[in-house]
């Protein structure tokens, strides 16, 4: 009903932004082959990435930048001849920008280390037993046990963690606006798990998204 209110050419995609302050989103949308995006306020080409393409639809991912406060942002979608370029991939296992370093522990498919370089700092505690961003499956607690303190009158769960592992990188994209590691890994009655870790050019900002395939079960986890 909003949307239907602002007065805007076909084929417009509209973005809100319902907080109190101007930010940046990333954002995914359907899209025809051969598409081009354009900022409506700055009219300049907004760049995307094609996550993955399917009976003649892109399924892309851009960033969309300065969306007022609770307020919105108009892009133009257009259609072409020409396929929108491929981002640069590698497999390196350290990734870097200027906040931070990282080091992927392909094994686990989560990070070993996570380095701030304006603070000079590791924010990865090495002790741990796990990694940074690991998926960890933990089963037990069955019978009259506790799990969290308020019932102290039973006696405390046996838990056994399962971590994530067998774990692949699967690439390091390089996007005009920063960079997207993409690694898979597995753990018991969790086959399939992807991490994703966003790393962004102008923002010291980092994000993690997991993508986790479930085994039912009527155990307790």
């Amino acid at each position: 009903q909003l949307a239907d209110q602002i007065h805007i050419p076909a084929n417009t995609l509209v973005v809100f932004n319902s907080l109190n302050w101007q930010r940046d989103a990333v954002i995914e949308t359907d899209l025809f082959e051969n598409p081009k995006l354009t900022d409506l306020t700055t009219n300049q080409d907004v760049p995307f990435q094609v996550l993955y393409e399917k009976q003649h639809f892109l399924h892309v991912r851009f960033l969309a930048r300065n969306l007022p406060a609770v307020g919105y942002k108009c892009f133009g979608i257009a259609y072409g001849k020409e396929p929108a370029a491929k981002a640069l991939r590698s497999t390196e296992s350290t990734v870097e920008n200027q906040f931070y370093r990282i080091k992927i522990d392909e094994t686990s498919g989560a990070l070993s280390s996570l380095y701030d370089k304006q603070l000079q700092k590791e924010l990865v505690d090495s002790r741990s037993p796990y990694r940074f961003g690991q998926y960890l499956y933990v089963t037990g607690g069955d019978g009259d046990t506790r799990i969290i303190n308020p019932y102290p009158s039973l006696h405390p769960a046996q838990l056994d963690v399962h971590p994530a592992s067998h774990g692949k990188l699967l690439g390091v994209e390089t996007l005009p606006w920063g960079q997207s590691i993409r690694m898979s890994s597995s753990s018991l009655n969790t086959p399939d798990i992807e991490t994703e870790i966003l790393l962004f050019n102008d923002q010291k900002k980092i994000q993690f998204r997991y993508k986790v395939h479930k085994t039912y079960t009527t155990a307790k986890e």
